[in-house]
């Protein structure tokens, strides 16, 4: 009867060490080392059943040897006595007649050592086997021992219908795990696929998304730095503007200072000449005639007369300066643009 044996091999992961201990440099399991693991259980699973199936099978098949082994035995029995009672004569006529032949032709020396085959214990290096044939059982025997045999346990033909419809059932569920292996397999392609579109679908509008966040914040930036400018600009023209009213002012109140610094300054001049020249002409006049005093007194006049113009000319140049002066800070100033300060964001 042929024995059914379950397969016994490792399995594909097993004694690679590469399923339990592949992770990715984040610490995850992969979703191949996943898949792997997945099938790991499931031949874990259909192994477990060949093994009961063999079991049970080896325990079927234990039963038709133990009753073939007692009718092989019994039959062999029964020659062994029959062989063993030919045998047993001829041995003892046998020994009988070495033993008389050996009392004759040995000596009487105690150094005489029997022979080994005489001798009952054998030594290990020759140890001897009984063979004895046996005749094929007949076909009555057999037949009558497989009545027994079923009469004592179930009829071995159900047992073995059973057997290989648990065996296409076996054969059935293992395609049916292939086939969801296979689904499965899809399904997590697909899903991976599928995970990596909406990753790059994502990504996209996040980059759109940031891209309009940063145009409306360069706008808003933009539009803040122009007011700015504008504002500063203001500032610096109004800044200039007084500033520039400060300067004139003080430039007309300097000038008048030196107008009036000057007019005193020569008027002050002018009284000390008087008195020197009066003081002179006091002592002249005690030695000079009427008619020189009258030159002199002249002359004087003229002097007099000369200083006069001078100073009427420099009061003109004066007021002159003034008068320009006044007219420039009446005057519409041109516009000039403001440098442009560097604004650091």
């Amino acid at each position: 009867m042929p024995r059914l044996v379950g397969p016994t091999a490792p399995h594909r992961g097993e004694g690679r060490g590469s399923s339990h201990s592949r992770r990715d440099a984040s610490g995850n399991k992969t979703i191949k080392e996943k898949n792997k693991e997945k099938r790991e259980r499931a031949r874990d699973s259909s192994n477990s059943n060949n093994l009961s199936s063999k079991t049970s099978r080896e325990n079927l098949s234990s039963r038709n040897n133990s009753s073939e082994k007692l009718s092989s035995k019994t039959s062999r029995e029964n020659l062994v006595k029959k062989d063993s009672k030919n045998s047993s004569t001829t041995a003892n006529a046998s020994f009988s007649a070495k033993q008389s032949s050996s009392s004759s032709t040995a000596p009487n020396d105690a150094s005489w050592t029997p022979p080994l085959w005489l001798t009952k214990v054998k030594p290990p290096h020759r140890t001897r086997n009984l063979t004895i044939p046996i005749p094929p059982v007949p076909a009555d025997t057999r037949k009558a021992i497989q009545k027994y045999i079923e009469k004592q346990q179930p009829p071995y033909h159900k047992q073995q219908a059973q057997m290989q419809l648990l065996q296409n059932k076996l054969k059935g569920q293992k395609e049916k795990a292939k086939l969801a292996q296979k689904k499965l397999d899809k399904l997590e392609e697909s899903k991976a696929e599928r995970i990596q579109e909406i990753k790059v679908m994502s990504q996209e509008e996040l980059e759109a998304k940031f891209q309009t966040i940063q145009e409306e914040l360069e706008k808003e930036h933009a539009a803040a730095a122009k007011a700015h400018e504008e504002e500063w600009k203001q500032n610096t023209e109004k800044e200039a503007k007084a500033a520039k009213r400060q300067y004139k002012k003080e430039q007309a109140e300097l000038a008048e200072k030196d107008r009036e610094a000057h007019q005193q300054k020569v008027q002050e001049e002018l009284e000390l000449q008087a008195k020197q020249a009066k003081a002179k002409d006091d002592d002249d006049d005690k030695d000079l005639l009427p008619s020189q005093k009258l030159e002199r007194e002249h002359a004087k006049v003229k002097e007099k007369l000369d200083g006069l113009k001078e100073t009427k000319k420099e009061i003109v140049w004066l007021l002159k300066q003034v008068i320009n002066a006044e007219k420039k800070r009446k005057a519409p100033e041109p516009h000039m643009p403001p440098k442009k300060k560097q604004i650091k964001l």
